[in-house]
């Protein structure tokens, strides 16, 4: 039953009837092709494995089967998803699984907000961390130091990025807050504000978007008018190391 709880989580639905068929959807979409029929994960997994909760017995199933949906949620096999439900997390880091919009400011001066999606999920004792941005995806472990999250999303390319996000012993955060660092698109180190908000949407499903603060700031969302207000200071928001030519004391004079 884990599986298939992991597989609602990730495309954003419910363990209902009318809701597998547009999970099996998603899944085929992301691996081209699966071997089992649309309606295998409700019929012969679901229904049976309820029924045998009940009557305390195993539940046999195909192995390739199992090994497609393992792939689909990001496992390198069905065994290392098992062995995934023999560890236990942190309380703090597994009530951070799931699906959350990342906020940060726009480092270039334009007041705007990039928005990203982010996908907490297992894997082989490990909480990793995918976060959507415009050109490139970032991965990455999440791990627990003190009261805070600590996460270092690397891509294919030299664009990283360091977070670190503040949680202490929340049960169900639904809004973290922390900071960034990494490289501009100029290669300069900078840093600042990062707000994670929780999502109810599948992975798959999520969009990056480039929002302006005006606008957040006239919504009649109000969450969307709280983000606003948040970022719209630019220099509580972010922070730019100070150009250097020379790489000599002199760098740091004012210019």
């Amino acid at each position: 039953m884990r599986l298939l709880k992991e597989v609602a989580d990730k495309t954003g639905h419910k363990l209902l009837n009318a809701q597998f068929p547009e999970m099996y959807g998603k899944m085929k979409k992301q691996l081209h092709e699966i071997l089992f029929a649309e309606d295998y994960m409700y019929k012969k997994m679901f229904l049976r494995a309820r029924k045998n909760l009940e009557t305390n017995t195993a539940l046999k199933l195909k192995d390739e089967y199992l090994e497609k949906i393992a792939e689909y949620l990001g496992y390198k096999s069905y065994d290392r998803f098992l062995e995934m439900g023999r560890h236990q997390f942190p309380v703090a880091l597994e009530n951070c699984r799931g699906t959350w919009y990342s906020y940060v400011r726009c480092n270039s001066g334009n007041p705007e907000i990039f928005v990203s999606p982010v996908f907490i999920y297992p894997e082989t004792k490990q909480l990793l961390v995918k976060m959507k941005g415009f050109t490139r995806i970032f991965e990455g472990e999440l791990k627990m130091i003190g009261s805070c999250l600590n996460c270092l999303l690397e891509s294919d390319q030299e664009k990283n990025i360091h977070l670190v996000l503040k949680i202490g012993l929340a049960k169900k955060p639904n809004v973290l807050q922390g900071v960034f660092s990494g490289l501009s698109s100029g290669g300069d180190p900078i840093a600042g504000r990062e707000v994670w908000v929780r999502s109810d949407e599948g992975f798959d499903e999520m969009k990056n978007k480039k929002m302006k603060i005006s606008e957040l700031l006239n919504s009649r969302n109000e969450d969307e008018k709280i983000i606003g207000e948040y970022f719209s200071d630019r220099q509580q928001n972010i922070l730019k190391g100070g150009q250097a030519s020379t790489f000599e004391i002199n760098d740091l004079k004012k210019k």
